[in-house]
This record gives structure tokens, sequence and C-alpha cells, in this order.
């Protein structure tokens, strides 16, 4: 892995680590762009080595304590490892359902529910 890939790797890091306690959607919304746009960056700088992986996508819902969806982040990930670690990193105050199509892939439970 070469010096910029490594630094790409260290701001997607970062983005995610904001992701964790971010609550606005708009935000949350942005901070994922900005990933995909590291990752496309990171994507473009070897373009030999492009698509050797191919990107499928998925959808994380962000589920209120009422059970109702109170909105939806599109993903796209390299599979479904990928996938999981950015919809965990999604969980706040509210749980996260992760969704491939009409595949339920896992549920995060959010430590804090309400009493």
């Amino acid at each position: 892995m070469c010096d910029k890939c490594q630094e790409l790797d260290q701001k997607i890091a970062r983005y995610l680590h904001i992701l964790e306690r971010v609550l606005d959607p708009v935000v949350a919304e942005g901070v994922g762009e900005r990933i995909e746009k590291a990752e496309a960056e990171k994507a473009a700088l070897h373009p030999e080595q492009k698509q050797a992986r191919a990107t499928q996508e998925y959808r994380a819902y962000i589920v209120r304590p009422d059970g109702h969806t109170q909105y939806r982040i599109d993903l796209v990930c390299k599979d479904e490892a990928a996938a999981k670690k950015h919809a965990k990193a999604l969980v706040a105050d509210c749980d996260v359902e992760l969704w491939q199509l009409d595949r339920l892939i896992e549920r995060f439970e959010s430590k804090s529910k309400p009493a």
C-alpha cells in the first residue's frame, strides 16, 4: 500500500469516527459522502487494480425507538464486512438495520435504550 493510500485510510477512519457520534441525518449524509469520495480517490490511485474487487450497494436504515425508520443512508462498499463496519459506525441513540436489496443483513442495536 502506498503512502497516499495509507493517508486516505487514516482520513476514512477519522470520518468513520465522526460518523459514530453524529445524530443529524444531513451531517451523517455529508460525512458518508466524504468517505465515498476518499474511497474513490484511493481507487483512482491504482487504476491497474481497478475493480479487482467490485463494489456493492447497501442501505442502512436508522430506526427510531418506536420502530419506524427515521432515514436511510445509501452505502457503496467493497463487501459485506465493509458495509457492516460502516453501518455499525452509524449506531448512536437509534438502532441501525443494514440491508442489501430485500435481504436484512444485520440489525445493530443502540446501547442507549429509552427507559
